[in-house]
């Protein structure tokens, strides 16, 4: 006669409960610890790019006081992510005056996909959102200098937005867009 093996019941229930349990990720503080705009490791867009859902931004206290000139608009896409600077005396400004020459050229953040950000005590400056097409088939100009928030959660804590504007019209198509500094689109 053949005799099966089998575990303890208690067991068993042990190795259910292992088996049932979601894995729980851990965020993890990305620091930005360079003000140039490009993509290099340390540079607050190379944290973004790096940054998974949940994962807190913040800034290395050689950057208290400075601005930063991303090159590009930084996209945040269907994740959870903090920025924050309140451990800077001086702050941290991030300006949309991509090439430096004192009149803003590209808008600060887009958030799309369900994104939800905070900042905290981060200083936005300077960002301009496209202006519109023109040509008869165009469209008028966009919205959200520093933030389009589409579809998406923005919470802003202790932040200062300043200078930022919306697109302009064009001749054929319509008017500028609104919201210079945030526009919302189905998000809050």
């Amino acid at each position: 006669m053949k005799r099966s093996a089998s575990l303890p019941l208690h067991v068993l229930a042990a190795l259910l409960a292992v088996l049932l349990i979601p894995a729980v990720s851990s965020a993890e503080t990305l620091t930005v610890m360079n003000n140039q705009g490009h993509s290099l490791p340390g540079t607050l867009r190379d944290a973004v790019y790096e940054a998974e859902d949940g994962d807190i931004i913040v800034f290395h206290h050689v950057l208290d006081g400075s601005t930063i000139h991303p090159e590009y608009t930084m996209m945040v896409e269907d994740k959870n992510l903090t920025f924050d600077a309140s451990s800077l005396p001086n702050g941290i400004t991030i300006s949309g005056d991509s090439n430096k020459d004192g009149v803003g050229d590209l808008r600060v953040f887009d958030l799309s996909l369900g994104a939800n950000v905070t900042m905290r005590a981060i200083t936005i400056v300077d960002g301009k959102a496209d202006d519109g097409t023109g040509s008869g088939a165009g469209r008028g100009g966009l919205g959200g200098g520093a933030i389009y928030c589409n579809q998406s959660m923005l919470t802003l804590e202790q932040c200062t937005l300043s200078g930022n504007r919306a697109g302009n019209g064009s001749v054929d198509d319509g008017g500028g867009g609104s919201g210079g500094a945030i526009s919302l689109f189905g998000g809050r």
